[in-house]
């Protein structure tokens, strides 16, 4: 018969409990016992009701801090595949060294910062030139139109009065303003008459009228033609951006001719008339030398609005690259170049005082000082023609830019920007604003005649108010210079770019066009050539980090900061790997991009650096030669039982050799077949896949190591090291010994001379055993794909604080790395064990892969909690990352969000495995589990189901119910009780995928075959459990029963009767069945019980008898005392076997597969719960207890403090015979996780050439360097409780006692009875005796 009711209703059992105790431990660092008595129904849904209880003089055990190999990091490994996970978290680091060298605001700025200098200069050289007709102009606008035409024709000397009674020297100083001289000058040399040469009124007045196109007052095309005609003729300095400057100003020379035809003159006239007036303009004595000319160019620059003129930076016939609006057209072929010159622009850039305020323009004095190269002075600490005071100024930068964001610039490491923003440049400026070169040079030797930094700050005097005044002034001032040069000019400036392409193509050799300036980093980050162009080093790990210099992310470890691809090609001793601008674009574009393909080819690279397959492919590296050095060599296990025999046929498999096809971890295979990194298509003959293709190429192309590539690492540390004791080049350079090779230094120098290389190496990590001799091939793979593994550990990991290297760091804060020692997340994790067992904690690593999933939905996930922990060296906040305590939440980009808190409004999906959100309203709350099918079915069209962040083994134990519901009546009403019901219902071990098909559990009563009693007819809804894929021989339900009932023998289970029965002193099955089988379904074990013989002391836990006994009230030690036994009760012991995790091991046959898709063995002892856990978790016994015994090696590979003991690891049941009721079981498990050796994690495992891969000798049970990592063991013990004690005593094992009893107090009734009426019978025959005997005498 069956009985259909179900054994479990969401979580509350429906049978009496007996007493528990339940025992978590943990394998690794730190252990905790959490007991608890379990009496009611209320208590049963829990794995422990009692939270955690206070000890006395110790904290509660709960809250001991735990460190443990991380379940959900492995579970994450296990769904998301290593590979991905490589390529996803290595995404963000090309992306951060692809946005460092080619953002705008990154390596180009640094480059256009570096060659700002030389730019200014030449722009204030052109803007001297402009400013003579400015000051032309000026002193025509004094003399008048008419007068101006008039002297302007004739020469100087007969207008000389007019000007003094006008004080117009001051602008002219000793300069003619008449053009007679000169030209007569030139009429002279040309042997033209000077009547027809010289200028008539009319035609000065011509040339002096802005609104035509020659005059030399029309900024806008006359005054650029005269000085490209200057330029043609030597008097101005040419533009060095013109590839062929004669053409060019040939040009502009022979336009001025042609515009000169209206003046009516000879060719031979009008020729003489353009070089008098050019000379007269620009001449050694010409207005180009006049001191309004100058003070014309100072105060523009000063950006005093009155001084503003037009004519752009520069005027000559070069392209401009993208940026067509540079260049203004002057005449065919010849423009004038626009900029953002001055600081009109500026002077809004930032005002301590007031938002959006505008500082006044300042003086000439402190103009030069800043500007003007003839003003480089060592006492000049403001000047940028010096590489310490650019350095200065961008310190300035740094601290107006944050201040003006709304940040507060208080970051220590910002302190010395401050302090040179605040103090140091404004009080220099109030110092040398007071000063000419000369004047300063005649008066003082030092700046600061009497005066420091802090008094000009603090105030001078009693007039602290105007002092005060000025010290914002200068301040203001000072962010204006310094938002000009770095953001103005070096950043948005378009002519500066065209500048910069211009000198760096003629540096490097490659061609750079402006508004594609990123090209100067893609060819840093290929070959280091923009480095070596402007300071002769191959990266920019040479140039100190400060100042412009500094920009992306630094790290603490110098090779981490080797961003370049050439930098960590040379870092293992191949000099020749460098490429193109047009190839580092490919290839760096297609390593940072998004999206689930890159993310694949990521991960594919790192697969083929570390994958080793068999020697027959030729191209991957395999030793056909044994006695070859360059080359691969698997190493093979030739022991005896190298091959197992599979099923009944003549099929072996074992781990013994490559196997065709196969794919093993090997620490680097430099022969890799890069071409095979690219994915499948999904859309045919995309540009993507085209990218991909060509990035695969470039990575597939082989290097060969010689003394000649190692040579020329040795030369630039040579000539870097004879450079930084130059004077200018000792300010920047540094870190020249990274490029010392062996050469020089065999202790420290990079593995390469001229004659050997390591075969095995990359920039971080080196195998000094794997040396060899040139030549030795190389791919350019091996040396992104160490690349990314490195960082995307270092500079990912560790230095975003996902995970923490460091076993013990109470600094590890503040060097950047993470809070705690193996702090929340990674392999290891480190947090209470409440939080790791019950109540959840936050991955951090999951927290990044979420992310990554919900952006293609315009989502977001970050913490609750994102307060600010500290300022990075930009002053910008670092938020917290750790989510555990404040819960996280969803956010899409409207701002709208959900929360997920463990004490939050709905608390369960804190607990739940994944989370189901509407990404249309992300605030639209979704029952999870609970919707009709129709509303289901309507939603999952719109609905979008990701995996929970947080995680913990058994989620929302401790979330007690209500008391006051009456469980058995359902769970109306009751979130927490409904919240156990569906979870216990699912059953999602560790959170994988749930397997059953429904939450009925149907036990046979054996009513009619009492072998069937408690045997499980189905179990969730399966009667057979697949327990893997592709595992044969599923476990049937009814193979087994539930541990609390086995089969009762009634009479035949007493040992012995107190009277013989059937002529027997005992039952003919008072020692139960030989073997028992007992269904651990949740567990997907059917666990196999033998009867211990009696005698067996090895692992009784009550009586020192040579029987097993219960007994009641339970003695905690063997002499106790005051002890009075209430219960005693002989039991028949059953411990598992070998068999039971034989047939595990059977099952699962050589069906799992490692990280590389390679099969191998469940080990002895163990049992895969891969099908539920979806992750490579095992159950054994605690301890490996049996591994060994039972043919195993694992448990060699861990240590225990504790002494292999069966008392304390073995599983076994007491069953009390006659009723079949177990009156003591302890049910001990371990948990157990398989980790490997794999591109992310390459030195776990028996590192330290323990094990050398690739190999098939490190263990009989699969390929390369694994091992079985314990993490936690429970001890569920059960001992039958005071109640049901007392009624088995009662009920059953009295009865023979009780018989016993009534047959003799019956018997000697009986005896009584006779004795009692014999007495009288026989009193009565004696008289009746003695009657007869008397004789009557009459």
């Amino acid at each position: 018969m069956v009985n259909k009711s179900p054994t479990r209703n969401g979580g509350i059992c429906k049978r009496p409990i007996q007493q528990r105790r339940v025992d978590l431990c943990f394998s690794s660092r730190a252990w905790v016992n959490i007991m608890s008595t379990l009496e009611t129904d209320q208590q049963v849904a829990l794995l422990t009701t009692k939270r955690c209880v206070e000890i006395a003089d110790h904290p509660p055990l709960c809250l001991i801090q735990v460190t443990m190999l991380n379940p959900k990091f492995v579970a994450l490994q296990h769904r998301w595949t290593v590979q991905e996970i490589f390529g996803e978290l290595s995404q963000s680091v090309f992306a951060n060294i692809r946005d460092s060298m080619v953002a705008a605001d990154a390596f180009p700025r640094t480059v256009k910062a570096e060659l700002t200098p030389d730019a200014i200069s030449d722009v204030w050289t052109y803007r001297l030139a402009v400013h003579a007709s400015s000051a032309l102009g000026a002193v025509v606008s004094a003399l008048g139109s008419t007068d101006a035409s008039i002297s302007f024709a004739l020469s100087d000397s007969s207008t000389i009065s007019h000007f003094n009674s006008l004080s117009l020297s001051p602008i002219a100083g000793d300069v003619a303003f008449g053009t007679a001289d000169a030209i007569k000058a030139e009429a002279l040399v040309s042997g033209v008459a000077e009547s027809e040469a010289t200028l008539t009124t009319r035609q000065a007045a011509y040339l002096l009228e802005p609104a035509n196109t020659i005059s030399v007052l029309n900024y806008e095309r006359g005054v650029p033609l005269w000085i490209g005609t200057a330029r043609y003729l030597g008097l101005v300095q040419s533009s060095g951006l013109e590839d062929e400057a004669s053409p060019a100003y040939q040009l502009a020379y022979n336009q001025v001719l042609n515009d000169l035809k209206v003046l009516e003159k000879s060719p031979d006239a009008t020729r003489v008339v353009a070089l008098g007036i050019a000379r007269h303009l620009y001449g050694p004595t010409g207005w180009m030398t006049t001191p309004g000319a100058d003070e014309y160019r100072t105060k523009e620059w000063a950006g005093d609005q009155a001084f503003l003129r037009g004519g752009g930076c520069d005027c000559g016939s070069y392209s401009t690259g993208l940026y067509a609006d540079v260049a203004v057209a002057i005449s065919p072929g010849l423009y004038y170049y626009r900029c953002s010159w001055g600081l009109a622009s500026s002077l809004d850039f930032h005002a301590p005082w007031e938002d959006d305020a505008v500082v006044s323009p300042m003086n000439s004095s402190l103009t030069k000082w800043i500007i003007d190269p003839d003003y480089e002075d060592t006492r000049n600490d403001i000047s940028i023609h010096s590489d310490e005071n650019l350095v200065r100024w961008w310190q300035v930068y740094e601290y107006c830019n944050v201040s003006r964001s709304g940040r507060s610039p208080s970051c220590e490491a910002m302190i010395d920007a401050s302090r040179v923003a605040e103090t140091f440049i404004p009080a220099v400026m109030f110092d040398l604003s007071q000063h000419t070169l000369k004047s300063f040079s005649a008066t003082v030797n030092t700046r600061s005649a009497g005066l420091d930094d802090s008094t000009f700050i603090s105030g001078n005097g009693s007039n602290t108010a105007n002092m005060v005044a000025l010290v914002q002034q200068y301040q203001a001032q000072a962010c204006a210079v310094a938002g000009h040069l770095y953001e103005a000019w070096a950043l948005k400036d378009h002519w500066h770019e065209v500048y910069v392409a211009s000198r760096m193509s003629r540096a490097t050799g490659f061609e750079f066009l402006a508004g594609r300036l990123e090209d100067l980093g893609y060819a840093q980050w290929g070959g280091g050539y923009v480095t070596s162009a402007l300071w002769g080093v191959p990266s920019v790990l040479n140039i100190e980090r400060k100042g412009y210099w500094k920009f992306g992310i630094a790290s603490p470890s110098p090779t981490l900061n080797l961003i370049e691809f050439h930098s960590q090609a040379m870092a293992v001793g191949y000099s020749n790997m460098n490429m193109t601008k047009e190839s580092a674009r490919i290839l760096l574009d297609a390593l940072a991009a998004n999206g689930p393909r890159a993310r694949t080819f990521r991960g594919k690279i790192g697969e083929v650096a570390t994958s080793f397959r068999c020697p027959d492919a030729s191209s991957d590296g395999g030793c056909a030669d044994s006695e070859s050095a360059n080359c691969i060599r698997f190493h093979r296990r030739t022991s005896a039982d190298c091959y197992e025999r599979i099923g009944d046929d003549n099929n072996f498999f074992g781990y013994c050799d490559c196997r065709a096809n196969g794919s093993y971890f090997v620490t680097q295979n430099t022969f890799g077949n890069f071409l095979g990194a690219v994915p499948p298509s999904v859309n045919n003959n995309t540009s993507d896949d085209e990218n991909l293709d060509q990035a695969a190429s470039l990575l597939a192309e082989e290097f060969m190591s010689s003394a000649v590539t190692c040579q020329r690492i040795q030369d630039y540390y040579k000539q870097c090291s004879w450079l930084e004791t130059e004077p200018r080049y000792s300010f920047w350079l540094v870190n020249c010994k990274t490029w010392e090779t062996l050469i020089s230094d065999p202790t420290y120098g990079i593995y390469c001379d001229l004659e050997t290389i390591l075969k095995v190496d990359s920039a971080h990590n080196h195998d000094y055993q794997s040396a060899t001799i040139h030549p030795y091939g190389r791919r350019r793979g091996i040396i992104i794909a160490f690349w990314l593994q490195e960082w995307s550990t270092y500079r990912v990991l560790i230095e975003n604080r996902l995970v923490c290297n460091e076993p013990d760091c109470s600094e590890c804060l503040s060097k950047g790395y993470c809070d705690r020692a193996y702090n929340y997340g990674g392999l290891f994790v480190t947090h209470q064990a409440k939080r790791l067992l019950f109540e959840g904690y936050v991955d951090r690593v999951a927290m990044t892969l979420l992310n990554s999933e919900l952006q293609y939905y315009n989502l977001s996930v970050r913490c609750q909690d994102h307060s600010t922990i500290k300022l990075d060296e930009y002053c910008n906040p670092v938020e917290n990352n750790e989510c555990t305590d404040g819960g996280f939440e969803i956010i899409d980009r409207l701002g709208v969000s959900r929360k997920f808190q463990h004490n939050g409004r709905h608390k369960r999906d804190w607990y739940l495995p994944e989370i189901i959100l509407n990404p249309t309203n992300i605030s639209h709350y979704i029952e999870p589990k609970t919707q009709p099918k129709d509303t289901m079915a309507t939603l999952s069209s719109r609905t979008l189901t990701i995996e929970n962040p947080a995680f913990a083994i058994y989620p929302g134990k401790l979330w007690a119910p209500d008391v006051t519901i009456n469980l058995r009546r359902g769970c109306e009403g009751d979130e927490v009780c409904k919240f156990h019901q569906e979870t216990d219902c699912v059953n999602r071990f560790l959170g994988g995928k749930g397997k059953w098909q429904n939450c009925t559990s149907t036990l046979v009563t054996g009513k009619n075959n009492l072998n069937d009693v408690q045997r499980v007819a189905e179990w969730r809804g399966n009667t057979s459990l697949i327990t893997g894929n592709e595992f044969a021989h599923p476990i049937e339900t009814m193979a087994g029963t539930l541990s609390h009932q086995m089969r009762p023998y009634g009479w035949e289970g007493f040992q012995e009767y107190n009277l013989t029965y059937l002529t027997r002193a005992r039952g003919l099955s008072f020692q139960g069945a030989d073997v028992m089988y007992i269904l651990n379904a949740d567990h997907l074990m059917l666990i196999e019980l033998v009867r211990c013989p009696t005698g067996n002391l090895e692992i009784g836990m009550a009586d020192l008898s040579e029987e097993f006994y219960a007994e009641w009230p339970i003695r905690k030690k063997l002499d106790a005392e005051n002890y009075t036994r209430r219960f005693w009760a002989r039991a028949n012991r059953y411990e598992t076997t070998a068999k039971t995790f034989l047939d595990g091991r059977e099952r699962a046959g050589y069906r799992l597969k490692d990280v590389h898709g390679e099969r191998y063995r469940c080990p002895y002892g163990m049992i895969s719960l891969e099908a539920i856990a979806d992750s490579p978790c095992f159950i054994s016994l605690p301890h490996f207890w049996g591994n060994e015994i039972w043919g195993g090696l694992e448990a060699r590979e861990v240590y225990f403090n504790t002494n292999d003991d069966r008392r304390l690891h073995s599983f076994y049941i007491d069953v009390e015979p006659i009723s079949g009721q177990t009156v003591r079981e302890a049910r001990r498990f371990q948990f157990n996780f398989r980790i490997e050796r794999n591109m992310q994690f390459p030195q776990i495992v028996s590192s330290q050439e323990r094990c050398e891969v690739p190999t098939a000798d490190f263990s009989k049970n699969g390929y390369g360097c694994f091992m079985f990592f314990p993490v936690w063991w429970v001890s569920e013990e059960r001992h039958i409780d005071s109640s049901k004690a007392l009624r088995l005593k009662a009920e059953v094992l009295e009865i023979p006692e009780r018989l016993f009893y009534t047959t003799l107090y019956g018997t000697a009734v009986a005896v009584a009875l006779v004795v009692f009426g014999a007495i009288p019978w026989y009193c009565t025959n004696q008289k009746e005796a003695s009657f007869r005997k008397r004789i009557y005498i009459d």
